[in-house]
């Protein structure tokens, strides 16, 4: 059996697929492979015995994908060409963004959200009423958290970082070896953070989705999933950040509540609030010195004698 006679009779979105890698770039065709995620995943795979007659590549762009290594098995006999080529995707994945993810393959988020409602000076006011502090001290963590700008990125999802080293607690280091820019000790880590977080946070979902969602900070606040505080779990806490800044508001104002941070707020103990807020590495982006300095800027001038 001939592949383009098994692709004209099967027809449909897996002919095409298998198409396009047994007839284009191998390279693109291992990027579109990885991007697909679950979609991918449940495609009718060729079986080995179809395989075995004339379509060897395809079972190699699957191999390499899923097991990400260039070495195949027995059965699969790819060209010398595409196992070089493969040899550079995988490692050029270790120092460089190869391929960007899109959208949740799980289908667990909900679709981004550009009208999503920002916060109020009403909403600010009644936050601090609630918590017992100023207005001027949640504006100036929202300040710091979230670059000044809103918790919103420009094609309306929460603005996130994901943290690799949480994802690799989270998961029992499985995926150190084979996704190192998803899982990865502290501070090396770190060195991920200028990549695409949606595409890290897309293709990690894809592995983990629970530990995905754990290892990112989210919206306005950056809090951290694992502390989805008034939440139940981190799913629907994870799904009500694409709502509005108010639900970026509530995360903040649970994580304060819960962890009892009200008190360090009110004194203007900054460093304290960080470290706790944070994180023990606060004082490596100055997160005390530069709330400290927002919350000047929000603060009501001092009453005249």
């Amino acid at each position: 059996m001939s592949v383009d006679f098994y692709l004209a009779a099967n027809g449909g979105s897996n002919a095409l697929i298998y198409l396009s890698i047994s007839q284009g770039d191998f390279f693109t065709s291992l990027n579109s492979l990885t991007t697909m995620g679950k979609k991918r995943r449940d495609l009718v795979r060729p079986t080995q015995s179809f395989l075995m007659y004339d379509n060897d590549r395809i079972a190699y762009a699957f191999h390499v994908v899923d097991n990400r290594e260039a070495a195949a098995p027995g059965w699969i006999k790819p060209g010398a060409a595409d196992v070089t080529v493969a040899k550079k995707w995988l490692a050029d994945q270790k120092i460089k963004q190869v391929y960007i993810f899109t959208r949740d393959v799980t289908d667990t988020l909900p679709a981004p959200n550009t009208a999503a409602p920002r916060l109020s000076v009403q909403d600010y006011d009644t936050a601090a009423t609630e918590l017992g502090i100023e207005a001027a001290a949640i504006r100036a963590v929202a300040e710091v958290e979230a670059g000044g700008r809103t918790g919103f990125d420009d094609s309306g999802r929460p603005k996130i970082l994901f943290e690799g080293h949480k994802f690799r607690s989270f998961t029992g280091k499985a995926y150190d070896l084979k996704y190192p820019w998803l899982s990865k000790s502290y501070p090396s880590s770190r060195d991920f953070y200028k990549w695409n977080q949606w595409s890290r946070m897309y293709e990690a979902m894809d592995l983990d989705v629970e530990a995905a969602l754990k290892a990112a900070s989210w919206g306005l606040f950056q809090v951290m999933g694992f502390n989805h505080n008034g939440w139940g779990s981190v799913i629907p806490f994870a799904q009500d950040m694409f709502l509005s800044e108010y639900k970026h508001l509530k995360a903040f104002t649970s994580f304060c509540t819960d962890n009892n941070l009200t008190k360090y707020i009110t004194a203007h103990n900054w460093a304290t609030f960080a470290l706790k807020y944070n994180g023990a590495d606060y004082a490596t982006n100055s997160y005390d010195t530069k709330m400290a300095n927002a919350y000047k800027k929000y603060a009501p001038p001092p009453t005249k004698p």
